[in-house]
């Protein structure tokens, strides 16, 4: 012990568990999956406490993800319910008014159809997801729904309001430009469809025993029957130079040369940049 220094700074090897545990007492050890037979456990690098050794016996690394799907379905559903939020406290507003100007000018049966047609649009959108797939009866049905039932707590927020008045009259054209934009979702979407060309070039880079890659295998063959996809699979550990590149990071997801995925796969996320190539490749 060099001279001066108190023995409890003295630095000391981390203890193994057969140093600490009775012998009576025996630990159970997992082989390692990852590691070829006869090679060392750890990641190779020493490890150091107080200036002294550590044992570094079955440590290995451990990549984080670097995404963050939860934060990134928040934001999608974010963009598509903002709109209706944004719109619907618009009507609020304008029915809170003892007179709209600009209303007063046109008759009921043509304002009322115009502004529920465009609620109905906007709640369709957030209800599909903002895809290009078909849309769905239980969507088109839950649009009417919500915004039919709008129409009526509007109509009762009327009576709260001086000059304003309560109408079945006005439900019943609310209802007539829900269902009107129902129709002209429907052509919209059919207008969308057709600008779909040549598949995209999807590639997919995996390797053995990776969980997250049967993942994003079924995520992609799930928006293949949407959109026209081209998928292409390779193993990154047939390439020294993939490996190296991505081997840390897959599954990873390519639309050309343009990385969309990595790590976790997350089905919106992917949806989404899957579209927005197959439209700006075609539009």
């Amino acid at each position: 012990m060099p001279s001066g220094e108190s023995p409890s700074r003295v630095a000391l090897p981390f203890p193994q568990h057969a140093d600490v545990l009775p012998s009576s007492v025996r630990v159970l050890c997992f082989p390692d999956p990852g590691r070829s037979e006869g090679e060392a456990e750890g990641d190779g690098h020493p490890v150091s406490l107080h200036g002294g050794p550590v044992a570094a016996h079955r440590v290995r690394h451990v990549s984080l993800p670097a995404e963050h799907p939860p934060l990134n379905r928040v934001l999608h559903f974010t963009r598509l319910w903002l709109p209706v939020l944004a719109y619907g406290t618009l009507v609020f507003y304008l029915s809170s008014l003892p007179v709209v100007p600009v209303a007063g000018r046109l008759p009921d049966y043509l304002t009322h159809p115009a502004e529920y047609l465009v609620l109905t649009l906007l709640v369709v959108r957030a209800l599909h997801g903002g895809g290009v797939t078909p849309i769905r009866r239980g969507t088109c049905l839950g649009a009417i729904a919500l915004t039919v039932a709008y129409a009526i707590s509007d109509e009762i927020h009327q009576l709260h309001v001086p000059r304003r008045t309560a109408s079945l009259k006005d439900v019943l054209s609310d209802t007539l430009g829900a269902v009107l934009a129902l129709g002209v979702a429907e052509v919209f979407q059919r207008i969308r469809s057709r600008r779909l060309g040549l598949p995209v070039s999807v590639t997919l880079y995996t390797r053995a025993e990776c969980r997250h890659c049967h993942q994003a295998r079924a995520i992609l063959r799930r928006i293949a029957r949407e959109v026209p996809l081209q998928l292409s699979e390779v193993d990154v550990d047939s390439d020294p130079t993939l490996s190296s590149r991505y081997g840390a990071q897959v599954p990873v997801i390519l639309v050309g040369d343009t990385k969309i995925s990595k790590l976790i796969p997350d089905e919106e996320t992917i949806r989404r940049g899957l579209t927005r190539r197959v439209f700006r490749s075609t539009g």
